[in-house]
């Protein structure tokens, strides 16, 4: 039983895992049709194989990516999206929306996503390390990918398959903190994991109260578009009003998620 438990597991970890090794596939293609154009301006293969070890060109490659993330994300969405709602529809689940009660969300979603960011800026500060201004001129390429596109596919992914999956074979309580564990350890810093584990919390609350992707998917967009929007500022707050906000922003964080769960 404990290894057929086990067996299970494995398998449900591979979702995520093809997930990332995919989205890893999709940037190496682009990297090696950067890296294809720029060897072209050089006489041997030396000269360029000295050229990639340089600034200048890690700098071009990621100006290049950058203005190429929408593509990227595209073409991941349309790759995976259809497998993982085919998937999700597997499992059956009975659901319903009230487009009232989504209005709800909107409070908790942009104070959690301001406290967290908070959290993660004056912990950076603390410790001496430079909080990333954000960069205007991609703005709305992020907004689209790391805003609206990017959540849809973690739910998916992770409420509604790695969830559900684990849930087969454990109990709800289970997998539900297995399940917000392996969505922070798919983020790729100690901090972002901090992060994803708390808004996985979250996340993985609403839907087990609703059973509905589409509360979920959208508390998740309403904050990583939040936080798309007003990094900025956050970073620019000086230490006394940042901790101070990030009080004010958990009061009212508290309280509205309170007023949702009696709404939805």
């Amino acid at each position: 039983m404990k290894n057929n438990c086990f067996f299970k597991f494995i398998k449900t970890l591979m979702y995520p895992f093809l997930f990332g090794i995919g989205e890893v596939i999709i940037i190496a293609i682009f990297s090696q049709i950067y890296a294809s154009s720029i060897s072209k301006a050089f006489s041997n293969d030396e000269l360029f194989k000295a050229f990639i070890k340089t600034k200048e060109y890690t700098d071009g490659l990621n100006q290049y990516m950058d203005e190429h993330l929408i593509y990227i994300i595209l073409i991941t969405l349309i790759v995976f999206l259809p497998f993982f709602i085919y998937k999700y529809k597997k499992y059956k689940i009975k659901t319903e929306f009230n487009l009232k009660s989504s209005i709800y969300l909107i409070i908790p979603s942009v104070c959690l996503s301001i406290f967290l960011n908070l959290i993660i800026i004056n912990f950076n500060k603390l410790f001496g390390v430079t909080n990333l201004l954000s960069d205007n001129k991609y703005l709305i390429t992020v907004l689209l990918s790391s805003g609206i596109i990017g959540p849809i596919l973690e739910e998916y992914l992770f409420r509604g398959i790695v969830y559900n999956e684990l849930k087969t074979f454990n109990s709800e309580k289970v997998a539900m903190w297995l399940s917000i564990l392996i969505f922070a350890l798919f983020h790729n810093s100690i901090s972002q994991m901090g992060y994803a584990f708390i808004m996985g919390y979250v996340l993985t609350k609403i839907y087990i109260r609703t059973h509905n992707l589409i509360y979920t998917s959208l508390f998740h967009i309403i904050s990583n578009v939040t936080v798309t929007l007003i990094i900025n500022p956050l970073i620019s707050l000086n230490t006394l009003v940042s901790i101070i906000l990030l009080f004010v922003f958990l009061i009212i964080f508290i309280f509205s998620y309170k007023l949702l769960h009696k709404k939805i």
